[in-house]
C-alpha cells in the first residue's frame, strides 16, 4: 500500500506514539529533585533501622 506524498505516512504514527513518552519524561524532569529526595530519605531510614537492629 502506497502512502500519498505529504501525508506523513508512518512518521505521524511514530510521533503520536512518542507523545506519551515525552509527557512522562517531562513529568520526571519536573519532579526529579522530589523523586531523588524521597529515594535518599528512604535509604537513610532503612540504614537507621538496620543500625538500631544491630545495636540491640
Amino acid at each position: 500500500m502506497e502512502v500519498p506524498a505529504g501525508s506523513g505516512g508512518c512518521h505521524g504514527q511514530v510521533r503520536s506514539g512518542l507523545e506519551p513518552i515525552k509527557k512522562v519524561a517531562g513529568t520526571i524532569k519536573d519532579h526529579l529533585w522530589g523523586i531523588l529526595k524521597a529515594a535518599v530519605l528512604e535509604v537513610v531510614m532503612v540504614r537507621q533501622k538496620v543500625s538500631k537492629a544491630e545495636s540491640r
